[in-house]
Formats: structure tokens, C-alpha cells, sequence
């Protein structure tokens, strides 16, 4: 387990991240207690796997949960070179949208299988054959106001 991340944004429409290793990942399970706070109405915390270091025109998969006033949310995107395709999003009231509130993150990927869980309740899985390896980070987002989010208690699994 890894000490408490935790990281902040105070600026419009911003995200900060940190990669938790420099290892390239293939098959793995990533799992995380993440708590949030927000004082704007579309904030997130998730985490970019399999990516290939270029955030700005590289691949990654991300998977977030998002802070809708009143409506949490899940998203899952694949990017590349500047342009995100969803995966898969869903309103759902499983994830801890209060502030302060702690959830718990879990992603699995086997081979093409990608799986993310929210407090143990799956929140999709499907087959995506894009990217089979790559670095793994923490993130933070934001629309506007101040977010930050606190990962606790993270861990990767290597599959073998």
C-alpha cells in the first residue's frame, strides 16, 4: 500500500495527475480509497491506465467518478491523439458524491477485458482491444472552484 495521495485543482477546466510507478502494466488489478472534496458542481477523481506517458497526444484508457450535484456519475474513455472516445458512462447512486466522501476504486484489466468497480458494485465491463500495456496514474479534475482528491490505501496487482 501507498502513502495518501493527495492532489488539488483551483483552476477552470484543469486536471493533475501522478503516475504511481514507472512500470508498464498489462494485466492488472488497481484499487484505491479515494476521497473527495468540491466546492464546484463537476469535479472528479480517477485513474489513467495503460497509457503510454503522453497525456497531451499519446493513449490511455481513463476511468472517473464524477461530483454532479446531486447526481454521481462514472465515466470510462479511450484517448487518442486528442481525441476521447467513450467507453461507457451512467448516473449511479452507488458512488459517495458527499463531500468528504470515500469510495472505493477498482480496476481490472485481463487481456482486452476491462472491468472498474465502484464500492464493489461493478460499474462496467466490456472488451476493448486497443491497448494492452501501459503506466498507471492518480487523478483530479475539475470544471471550476477548488477539487481535491485523497487516494488511500492504493495498490496494483500484477497479473500474470
Amino acid at each position: 500500500a501507498s502513502e495518501p495521495l493527495d492532489m488539488y485543482v483551483d483552476e477552470y477546466n484543469t486536471y493533475v495527475y501522478n503516475w504511481i510507478d514507472d512500470n508498464d502494466y498489462s494485466d492488472f488489478i488497481y484499487h484505491s480509497e479515494v476521497a473527495w472534496e468540491s466546492t464546484s458542481g463537476f469535479a472528479g477523481c480517477g485513474i489513467i491506465f495503460r497509457s503510454d506517458g503522453d497525456i497531451d497526444a499519446g493513449e490511455f484508457y481513463r476511468f472517473e467518478i464524477m461530483r454532479l450535484q446531486n447526481a454521481p456519475a462514472w465515466q470510462l474513455y479511450y484517448y487518442v491523439n486528442h481525441d476521447w472516445r467513450n467507453l461507457g458512462w451512467k448516473f449511479n447512486n452507488t458512488i459517495v458524491d458527499t463531500l468528504g466522501g470515500t469510495n472505493i476504486i477498482t480496476i481490472i484489466a485481463k487481456g482486452a477485458n476491462l472491468q472498474a468497480f465502484v464500492n464493489d458494485t461493478k460499474m462496467i465491463e466490456l472488451d476493448y482491444n486497443k491497448l494492452s500495456k501501459g503506466l498507471i496514474a492518480e487523478l483530479v479534475w475539475q470544471e471550476s472552484g477548488k477539487t481535491g482528491c485523497t487516494f488511500s490505501n492504493s495498490w496494483v496487482w500484477a497479473l500474470k
